[in-house]
C-alpha cells in the first residue's frame, strides 16, 4: 500500500495566475475576483487585430513600390524577460526576404501583441520603403493580427504551414538562444 506523504499543519495552498504569454505570479488584487469565479464552460479568446488607421492611409498614398515576396511570422521566445512587476516570454516578429535575409525583427510583451504587431509592420514598410508582393506567414496568429492591413494593400498573404527560410531562421535563432531549435 502507498505511504500517504506528510501534510504540515502549517501547509496552505499557494494560487497563481497563469495568463498566457507571462511567467506563473502571483495573484494581485484584479486576479482574485477572476480566479474564483465559476466558470460554465471554456471561455476561448479571439484575437481581434487593432492598428493605426491614419498610418495605414499614409502608406497607400505613399505609393511605395511592390518587390519580392516576404516570409514572416509570430512566436512566443522561450526565454523569459524580466522586466517590470511580472517576467514574460516576448512575442517575436521576423520579416524575411526571399532569399533569407532578415530584414526586420521586433519583440512585443503578450498583452501588446495584438495593437502593436499591425503598427509595427506597417511601420517596417515605411523603413524598408517598399511593399512586398505578398507575405507568406506561418502561424495563424500572425495571419489573423496581418490579415487586415495586407488586405488594405493589395498584398497576398498565405499563411503556410512550414516554410524553408522561416525555419532555417527559427533553428538559428533557438541555437544562438542556447536552445536545441
Amino acid at each position: 500500500m502507498a505511504k500517504q506523504p506528510e501534510v504540515s499543519q502549517q501547509a496552505w495552498p499557494s494560487f497563481r495566475s497563469h495568463l498566457p504569454g507571462f511567467v506563473p505570479w502571483f495573484l494581485t488584487p484584479p486576479d482574485w475576483t477572476q480566479a474564483f469565479r465559476p466558470v460554465a464552460k471554456w471561455e476561448t479568446h479571439k484575437e481581434e487585430p487593432m492598428f493605426n488607421e491614419l498610418l495605414l492611409e499614409q502608406i497607400k498614398k505613399s505609393g511605395l513600390p511592390h518587390t519580392e515576396g516576404w516570409v514572416g511570422d509570430c512566436i512566443l521566445l522561450p526565454r523569459a524577460v524580466e522586466e517590470g512587476e511580472r517576467p514574460y516570454f516576448p512575442y517575436a516578429f521576423m520579416l524575411l526576404s526571399e532569399e533569407g535575409l532578415v530584414l526586420n525583427m521586433k519583440l512585443f510583451k503578450p498583452d501588446e501583441v495584438s495593437q502593436d504587431l499591425p503598427n509595427a509592420l506597417m511601420e517596417m514598410f515605411q523603413d524598408l520603403q517598399c511593399l512586398p508582393e505578398s507575405l507568406l506567414v506561418g502561424s495563424e496568429k500572425a495571419f489573423v493580427l496581418l490579415e487586415p492591413i495586407a488586405e488594405k494593400l493589395d498584398i497576398e498573404i498565405p499563411q503556410v504551414v512550414s516554410h524553408p527560410m522561416l525555419e532555417s531562421f527559427l533553428n538559428s535563432l533557438g541555437d544562438y538562444m542556447g536552445g536545441n531549435g
